[in-house]
């Protein structure tokens, strides 16, 4: 697989074992054969600085990411819904896509001529001033055109993610002293003209969704400046976000995005030294740039505090501060996964039982969707499960005896389930993913291979009970490539990334609105939270079988603890 520099964010559970054993602030122990299952988000003293998630507090977060470079719209689109021929879940159910696809036939005429506001040209009188017609959209172009506009040089500011010490009042400090949101160090630059916007295709807006290029990250150049102030990016984000659900109120009347910069915490226990128990502590705090929330009759104070979907904004364009970004953003994604563990604000499951949660994110003019995927081992991982607050560590050895968890039986395992596998290989998405390369890809195809045995052994078998003929029925695939000493990916907090949409391109911006409608209704609705049994997930069992080995997790000079084992990975 591609290797990538040390403190890049890991695109692999592969580079992140690398990443762990490379560490220095990593303690000796985890990185013995057979131990990397043994690090513990506790193990990891978290800085109590403003100054962003280091590589080593990343490490400890478990997570990798999944990036959909190329032709990513293209892949979220063969990601989102269901695949009955492949047995993948997508992102939402088919009920919500057919519901999603029959309002944006019914296109209104503010989304009509919001799209239409695309012709301007930086020159035109008009282009600061959208038309009235626009309605809600009228002011999400505004201020998508001035978060382009008006761009100038500055200070670097601070991070939004704490990471208090021990027994320290450094959140309630910290977040009181940290104000307005700001970009991390580096991100501000000198003045620059305004960048002029790309007309779209003179054909007007269609019913279906439209072909649209797939743009590239831009770098940080003369021709793309930071904005003037992360405050354009946050309001050209959340009116677009609130625009949709207006626009679409009669599907999405509860659902309200909302500005708050909503604290979340990571805690787990520790042991304290001085009273050889366990307390609850919490190791750092990340707070949002808004969020989406549903407000019912009769629960506008509860419903206000429930977050089903964040955001995140930054002045400048991703490329540049890209590692800086995503480990925020995974700091993000575990801080709440942590701190609201209840199935409010899910999307669909995937076909293995794991969780997924929405996350947008806008790096001045380009936009990014990004799903955080996650199973139950991953959920007792942040929690430091099974330790609770309050236990001695006789109390936590007793808890811990009996736990087990499964390492990966082969690469295909630290990459995915099976189902997922068989379907990124099947539409050549595979090969697209950044950091796979050609054993990723292969691990992938050897995945495939081995479901398509397994069906056709299944139809063979039928066919014999009915007296058929099914010889012919297929070979026996090649053993998946062997990753011994891994963590499965069912143990991870998995990143997809897609994007960036550019909101200078119209027809980008139709496709995001059509993909974002369609998660929020899925939101709305809580669909398909469960992973129903079917045929094809029955047969990929068959071929999956569990088998558990004993892992010893120990907290330095404390307590040895476990996961729970829950076959299977992430997707």
């Amino acid at each position: 697989m591609a290797g990538g520099e040390r403190h890049n964010v890991t695109l692999t559970i592969q580079e992140w074992a690398t990443a762990v054993r490379e560490n220095p602030n990593i303690r000796t122990e985890v990185k013995k054969p057979g131990k990397l299952h043994e690090l513990a988000v506790s193990d990891c003293i978290f800085d109590n600085s403003a100054s962003g998630i280091t590589h080593t507090e990343y490490l400890h977060l478990r997570t990798v990411w999944y990036h959909y470079n190329k032709n990513h719209i293209k892949n979220f689109a063969k990601l989102l819904k269901n695949d009955n021929k492949t047995g993948y879940r997508g992102f939402i159910s088919p009920e919500t896509d057919d519901l999603a696809t029959r309002l944006m036939a019914r296109q209104s005429d503010q989304l009509r001529h919001y799209l239409e506001e695309y012709h301007k040209r930086t020159q035109d009188s008009g282009y600061l001033h959208p038309s009235p017609s626009c309605g809600y959209f009228a002011m999400v172009r505004y201020w998508q055109v001035m978060t382009t506009t008006h761009t100038k040089g500055g200070g670097a500011g601070s991070s939004k993610i704490f990471k208090p010490q021990a027994g320290s009042s450094a959140v309630a400090a910290q977040a009181s002293a940290a104000g307005r949101p700001k970009t991390p160090p580096g991100q501000q630059a000198s003045s620059t003209p305004a960048r002029q916007v790309a007309p779209t295709s003179a054909s007007p807006p269609k019913f279906e969704t439209p072909a649209t290029k797939s743009h590239p990250a831009a770098r940080g150049t003369a021709s793309n400046r930071p904005s003037a102030d992360e405050a354009y990016v946050n309001t050209a984000l959340l009116l677009l976000l609130q625009a949709v659900t207006q626009n679409f109120h009669e599907e999405l009347g509860s659902l309200h995005w909302v500005p708050p910069r909503m604290a979340l915490h990571l805690k787990a226990p520790a042991l304290n030294p001085n009273t050889q128990k366990f307390e609850e502590k919490v190791l750092l705090e990340a707070r949002v740039d808004g969020y989406l929330c549903s407000v019912r009759d009769g629960e506008l104070g509860v419903g206000l505090e429930r977050p089903m979907a964040i955001c995140e904004a930054k002045s400048s364009v991703r490329g540049p501060h890209q590692v800086a970004t995503e480990r925020q953003e995974a700091a993000e994604m575990a801080a709440w996964i942590r701190d609201r563990p209840g199935n409010e604000g899910l999307l669909q499951s995937s076909a293995s039982g794991k969780k997924r949660r929405l996350m947008v994110s806008q790096d001045r003019d380009e936009l990014y969707i990004i799903i955080g995927e996650y199973g139950r081992q991953y959920e007792a991982y942040i929690r430091n499960e099974p330790v609770k607050a309050g236990m001695t560590v006789a109390n936590a050895k007793s808890a811990v005896a009996n736990i087990r968890t499964s390492p990966a039986k082969d690469l295909g395992d630290t990459l995915g389930s099976p189902t997922f596998l068989n379907h990124v290989s099947t539409l050549n998405i595979a090969t697209e993913i950044a950091g796979w390369g050609a054993l990723g890809a292969n691990a992938a195809a050897a995945s495939a291979a081995a479901a398509a045995a397994a069906a056709a052994a299944a139809q063979a078998t039928a066919g014999h009970n009915a007296g058929t003929d099914a010889s012919g029925a297929g070979a026996p695939p090649a053993p998946p490539a062997q990753a011994p000493d891994l963590p499965s990916a069912g143990e991870f907090l998995i990143m997809h990334r897609f994007g960036p949409w550019k909101t200078d391109d119209g027809s980008n911006m139709e496709v995001l609105i059509r993909r974002l409608l369609a998660l929020m209704l899925q939101l709305d609705g809580h669909k398909g939270q469960t992973a129903p049994q079917t045929a094809t997930q029955t047969v990929t069992k068959t071929v999956t079988k569990t088998t558990t080995q004993t892992v010893a997790k120990t907290a330095p000079g404390t307590v040895s603890h476990t996961r729970p084992s829950s076959r299977g990975s992430a997707k």
